[in-house]
Formats: C-alpha cells, sequence, structure tokens
C-alpha cells in the first residue's frame, strides 16, 4: 500500500546512492582527476535520481530493477562524458564502493530483522533500521577515508603506466564487481520470517565480514605490488638518470679540457697563421684552418636551465648525431617547473628514445633528421609543450584505438603507452603519428 511514511523510508534508503557516488568520487578528487566542484554537482545528481527512485520503487514496485540498472549506466556515462576518464577506472571504483555500501545495507537488514522480525516481510526498512544503515554508512565513509583518499588513488596513479597497467585495468574491475554480485545474490537476507532465525542471521554477518575482510586484504595488496613496482620504476629512472647526467658531465669535462688546451696552443695557432702568411701560401693556411674546423665542436653544453631535461636532451641528442643526423633543438625548461623528476623520465626520455631508435632504422637510407622543442609557457594557463619529429623507415602502425604498435614486440607500445598515461594523468594528451612525412610526437601537459 502506498503511504507517506512508506515513500519516506523508501526514499532514505534510495539516498544510499549518495554515500556510493562519494566513495566513488573521492578517489577521483584525490588523485586531481575532477575538482571538488564537480563531485559536489554529481552527487546532488544522484540525490535528486535517488528521490525519484524512492518514490518510483514504492509507486511501481516492478520498475525497481530497471530503475537500478538505468540509474546506474546514466551515473557512469555522464562521469565519462564530463571527466573523459576511462570506463574500466569508473566500473571499477563504482563496484568496489557499490560493494562496500551494499555490505553495510546487509548488517542493518540484519539489526533490523533481529529487532523488528515482521521487518523482513516489508520491502523496506522500519526507523530502526534507517538509523542503523545511516549511521553505519557515515562511519564507514569517515573510517575508510585513507583507503579511499589515499590508497586507492596510489593504486589509480601507479597501475595505468605501461602495457601491464591497460592489462590490469581491463580486468581488475571484475573483482569488486563479482564481490557485489555474490553480496547481492549470495547474502541476500531472506524476506521470509519463517525461513529467518537468529543463526541464520549471524551467519550472514559472518559470512559478509569475510568478504569485506578478504577484498579490503586484496586492495592491500593491489596497493603494495603497486609501491614496490613504482619503487623498482623510479630506482630505474634514477640509474637512468644519473647515468645520463654522468655521460654529460664526461663530455662538459672533455670540453673544458678542450678549451685549456685551445688556450695553451693559441701562441703555436698564431705562428702557424704568420707563418703562412710570410710565405704568401694561402692553400696552405685554407687547408690548415679547415682541419681545425674538423676537431672543433661546436654543440652546446647546456641546453635549458633544468639540470634533468639538460641531461636528458644531452644524452639522446649526442646519440643522434653520433648517427650523423642533422639535429635541431629548442629547449626552454626552468629548473623549478612543477614536473618531477620521473615524470621528465617518462614522456621526455621515451620520446626520444623512441626517436633515436627510429633513426637507427632510418640511417642506411640518408639524411636523418632530429627536430626537438620542449619548452614551458610560463604566461597564463602555463604548460609543457614537447613536440619532436624524426626522419623514420617502414609504416607507422595503430590497433583499432588508434593506439601505435610496437616494432620492438607484439602489442601497443610500452614506452609511448607511458607517456600518454603520464600525459593524461596530468590533464594533457599525447599524440603520435606521420606529419610531412616525418613522425611527429607531441605531448602536452598543464601545469596549474
Amino acid at each position: 500500500m502506498v503511504s507517506f511514511p512508506n515513500i519516506f523510508y523508501s526514499v532514505c534508503e534510495q539516498l544510499m546512492m549518495v554515500s556510493s557516488a562519494y566513495l566513488t568520487l573521492t578517489p577521483l578528487v584525490a588523485a586531481e582527476w575532477i575538482s571538488r566542484r564537480t563531485r559536489v554537482t554529481f552527487m546532488l545528481l544522484v540525490a535528486a535520481m535517488g528521490v525519484a527512485c524512492g518514490v518510483m520503487y514504492e509507486v511501481l514496485p516492478e520498475s525497481k530493477l530497471p530503475l537500478f540498472i538505468l540509474t546506474s549506466v546514466v551515473s557512469i556515462g555522464v562521469l565519462i562524458a564530463v571527466t573523459r576518464i576511462r570506463p574500466y577506472f569508473l566500473l571499477y571504483l563504482f563496484f568496489t564502493s557499490e560493494f562496500f555500501v551494499y555490505s553495510l545495507s546487509t548488517f542493518a537488514r540484519v539489526a533490523d530483522a533481529l529487532m523488528y522480525p515482521e521487518s523482513l516481510a516489508a520491502s523496506h526498512y522500519t526507523w530502526f533500521g534507517e538509523i542503523v544503515l545511516w549511521s553505519s554508512l557515515v562511519l564507514f565513509c569517515a573510517a575508510s577515508y585513507p583507503l579511499f583518499h589515499d590508497r586507492i588513488p596510489y593504486i589509480l596513479e601507479n597501475g595505468v603506466m605501461g602495457q601491464s597497467g591497460r592489462s590490469f585495468w581491463h580486468n581488475a574491475w571484475l573483482l569488486p564487481f563479482m564481490c557485489y554480485l555474490v553480496d547481492v545474490f549470495a547474502i541476500d537476507v531472506p524476506s521470509d520470517p519463517s525461513l529467518v532465525d537468529g543463526n541464520v542471521l549471524f551467519s550472514l554477518v559472518f559470512l559478509q565480514i569475510v568478504i569485506m575482510t578478504l577484498y579490503l586484504s586484496i586492495l592491500g595488496l593491489e596497493y603494495y605490488l603497486m609501491h614496490s613496482a613504482k619503487d623498482a620504476q623510479d630506482g630505474l629512472n634514477r640509474e637512468h638518470l644519473l647515468d645520463m647526467q654522468l655521460r654529460q658531465n664526461t663530455v662538459m669535462k672533455e670540453r673544458i679540457d678542450q678549451a685549456r688546451r685551445a688556450r695553451h696552443d693559441l701562441r703555436h695557432f698564431r705562428n702557424t697563421v704568420a707563418m703562412y702568411l710570410r710565405n704568401d701560401d694561402l692553400d696552405g693556411l685554407k687547408t690548415y684552418l679547415g682541419q681545425l674546423d674538423e676537431i672543433t665542436d661546436d654543440s652546446p653544453l647546456i641546453w635549458c636551465e633544468n639540470s634533468v631535461v639538460n641531461a636528458i636532451v644531452g644524452h639522446y641528442v649526442s646519440r643522434a648525431q653520433a648517427l650523423g643526423a642533422e639535429v635541431q633543438v629548442h629547449a626552454q625548461v626552468p629548473q623549478e617547473c612543477g614536473i618531477t623528476e620521473a615524470q621528465f623520465s617518462v614522456v621526455v626520455g621515451n620520446v626520444l628514445e623512441n626517436a633515436v631508435a627510429a633513426l637507427e632504422h632510418a640511417k642506411e637510407e640518408g639524411g636523418i633528421r632530429l627536430a626537438l622543442i620542449i619548452a614551458i609557457d610560463v604566461g597564463v594557463g602555463r604548460q609543457f609543450t614537447l613536440d619532436v619529429r624524426n626522419t623514420y623507415a617502414g609504416e607507422i602502425l595503430k590497433n583499432g584505438q588508434g593506439e601505435l604498435l610496437s616494432t620492438k614486440h607484439e602489442g601497443t607500445g610500452v614506452g609511448t603507452a607511458s607517456v600518454t598515461a603520464v600525459a593524461e594523468r596530468m590533464g594533457g594528451f599525447a599524440r603520435f603519428g606521420n606529419e610531412g612525412g616525418m613522425f611527429r610526437a607531441y605531448v602536452l601537459m598543464p601545469l596549474g
């Protein structure tokens, strides 16, 4: 029978959607993928849908399942459209939140049944069940803040790098989805009071606690694995960066020694030139000066103020010049710019490594070129841009999603995927393709 109290209880129950939305969006806010304003706006939208669903469930009980599916699809669709976050991220967060919220509703249903057994036959909670439900939701949101604000965002940020990251996220959402299905179909409290006693209810609570503990342990394991993988990758990046800096320091030392020798030999140079002029031997003088040009290296040592970018650029430019490539570089990156060493290593290092590797394959065709522009716009709307163009041989192959296929192994390229992941993480983008007969890599990252 439809009545105002029943509608009120139904609406209160469906407003659980707000807590689910809060838990889903909190990691995205912590990872700076969406703003706090977007979270508040979306939660208000979910609250409106919760009120509408609560009324419809009471007026048309048979619409419960279709409306639940519709509101879930609409919510995820709106988030994808507004934030441009990949669907499997949202599915992972959505089903994780739904699993925990539904688990708490099971505890509230059991408490309600223990206090008011006749509530099992009702389609909604009693006032006591509503109090237990919302108290547990508030307490859980507060207690799980470190999980949803720190650990899950860490998993999100560090689980997207490279080929393994994409494979992980394409399947990771299935775990909370399966836990949620177990909650809905295997641990649901029976609606027939004759089938329920204290032992049954406590068994359901125990099983629910076991599943929640198991899933929390898996989240902890994911966090540990991501943390270990990031530490290992950071170590490799630091070693690689240190190696490039040492190489750059060696080159700089050689240049200093060369300049010192040049100053020492200046008197000999002047005497030699004077000798050729006294003998009116212009051909000999031209030959002598040409030999000096061949042994003089005019390439710059300092490409920009940022020591990390300078080391990376210097390392790969030296390799490109050793291949005989025509190299053009314009670098303008300050020392402090809001980008970490690890991000520079991933973005600049991967792009230039791929460019030099392409030059190695194309050098037999002759006329190889490398053009590099890397800069940070210090004006309004600061942004980092990396624009690299290089000669290449063969074809540029992409899959159905427009991702570059690797020439070193089957599947998509790990380096370009890592560059794209870092750029998207910072709210930017990365583009790869042919332009004017050369391969072009363009990366843009807003710096706030």
